[in-house]
């Protein structure tokens, strides 16, 4: 699960999401204007794009939840450095 929910979570950030989003909030929103000809009006007070942007917005948090979980569970299972004063000496 933590696999997946880390390629979810790359494609969520990247502009491809953005311009998809764009692409179908725009349609979406100028098809329930009227703005569309030949295509009725199925969300006109976008009550339905609202819900639908919530519980998207619920799904990625989620996901990005789970990704920083195994991060975390990565970072603390992996060995640590005995970096000391080599790595970082005293400018004092």
């Amino acid at each position: 699960m933590a696999a997946r929910s880390t390629a979810i979570i790359s494609f969520t950030g990247s502009r491809q999401l953005v311009y998809l989003h764009l692409a179908l909030h725009a349609a979406w929103i100028l098809a329930n204007l009227g703005i569309v000809p030949g295509v009725p009006k199925f969300d006109p007070s976008f009550v339905i794009l609202a819900m639908e942007a919530s519980v998207e917005a619920i799904f990625l948090s989620t996901f990005v939840l789970i990704s920083q979980n195994a991060r975390a569970l990565h970072r603390t299972s992996a060995p640590t450095s005995t970096c000391t004063s080599i790595c970082w000496p005293n400018t004092n």
